[in-house]
């Protein structure tokens, strides 16, 4: 077999193969193997002679010949030049007349590079954004606002940090309207509002008043008005406020506990793993950013656009219609993501211990399906379908692979 390749861009490899007679002559004869129990007119079954299985399946015979032909130019290819490919083979021309064959085909790789440090990182033990016992006491008040007894508000009251208010508002940019931020008669929790700012500037306003304010925009909020300064327009129509709950037995019975002291025990249980969780996280944040730093290796244009395109629509933004420095912030998060993923692969191949088995991986998989729906089943063979089946068990394989470097790591007090 004859290979020739040629790097056509950045990762992208055309290839031709032109495989010689001995070698088409022997899978031929694997191919008609596999005839020799078909039936033939005029020949008890599997008593067909060669030549009439040749002349009656001819065409079914060329046929699967191609495909097997075309099938042993990319594993021979692969193999002999030790390509990763990503992706299916596309190719342009597939030809066996006689005994000869040829085909030309285009292969995307991935980007080859040389694995850097990885592990024994010194990090710095990352500063929790909140203590257990504060955590405990803010779960254990929501609890009880949860439960509390909700009261409108009178001529009396004003907005405070938790109420829930309905309000007409309306933003404006250099005096035109903004169509994204406006709205009659929302209900918001006061405190919980997405745009940072919102929520302070409209505390102690009473029922029917309107207020006018602004706020700095910056690209997390809406990219395109990064740093723009945006006015807002507030009316209150109308808003309540919780009494919360007694801390008492009532209400540890209400969340499914025998005794106040036991429903204590659960919430600080609960606050302590979520605190330890978001130092875990805050640990392998740092690694994170560590691998993707000391690996500077370019991701393909055609990796990284096609997966900001898949994050754009799954943040149900228009590829098309979005700005080019929206684009470009997903591009760059896609990158990393990519370089992260690459990175990790090649750490598993070194290190066994970063590895799941296949058994291992379906188990946790399923495990993490179970705690999200009653029907993971279901759900698993709904994600194959749609062809999201990969990208979940990748991510489940990085985060194990992420854990394994996170115990390989100084953590310093």
């Amino acid at each position: 077999m004859q290979i020739q390749l040629q790097e056509t861009e950045y990762c992208k490899i055309l290839v031709q193969v032109e495989v010689d007679q001995n070698e088409i002559n022997e899978k031929r004869n694997e191919v008609i193997a596999k005839f020799k129990g078909y039936k033939v007119p005029g020949f008890r079954k599997g008593r067909a002679s060669l030549e009439a299985i040749k002349i009656h399946y001819k065409k079914e015979i060329q046929n699967t010949l191609t495909q097997k032909l075309a099938e042993y130019a990319v594993e021979n290819t692969l193999a002999e030049n030790n390509v990763k490919p990503f992706g299916r083979p596309q190719f342009t021309q597939v030809k066996l007349d006689n005994n000869k064959f040829n085909c030309e085909f285009s292969l995307h790789k991935l980007p080859d590079f040389e694995l850097g440090a990885y592990k024994d990182f010194e990090i710095p033990k990352p500063a929790a954004p909140i203590s257990a016992d504060e955590l405990s006491s803010k779960m254990l008040q929501e609890l009880r606002d949860k439960n509390g007894i909700t009261k409108a508000y009178d001529e009396n009251d004003v907005v405070q940090m938790g109420d829930n208010v309905i309000i007409d508002y309306q933003a404006y940019k250099d005096g035109y309207a903004i169509e994204d931020f406006k709205n009659s008669g929302e209900l918001i929790n006061v405190g919980k509002i997405g745009i940072p700012g919102f929520s302070e500037n409209i505390l102690g306003m009473k029922v029917g008043e309107t207020r006018e304010f602004e706020l700095l925009f910056d690209a997390k909020i809406k990219p395109e008005y990064n740093n723009t300064i945006i006015k807002f327009e507030v009316k209150l129509h109308m808003g309540s406020k919780v009494s919360p709950a007694a801390l008492d037995n009532d209400l540890a019975k209400i969340s499914g506990t025998e005794s106040l002291d036991k429903l204590i025990e659960a919430v600080n249980s609960m606050a302590n793993n979520r605190v330890k969780e978001l130092e875990k996280s805050g640990i392998i944040d740092q690694i994170t950013k560590r691998l993707i730093a000391g690996h500077d290796f370019k991701v393909p244009d055609w990796i990284s656009v096609a997966e900001a395109q898949v994050n754009a629509r799954n943040n149900n933004k228009d590829w098309a219609s979005i700005q080019d420095n929206e684009k470009e912030l997903f591009i760059k998060s896609a990158e990393d993501n990519i370089r992260l993923s690459l990175i990790l692969d090649k750490i598993r191949e070194d290190e066994p211990e970063a590895q799941l088995t296949q058994e291992e991986l379906l188990k946790i998989a399923l495990t993490n399906l179970q705690q999200h729906t009653q029907e993971p089943q279901k759900v698993f063979e709904e994600l194959y379908k749609n062809g999201q089946l990969g990208l979940f068990l990748n991510r489940i394989k990085d985060e194990y692979t992420l854990d394994f470097l996170s115990k390989n790591c100084k953590i310093i007090e």
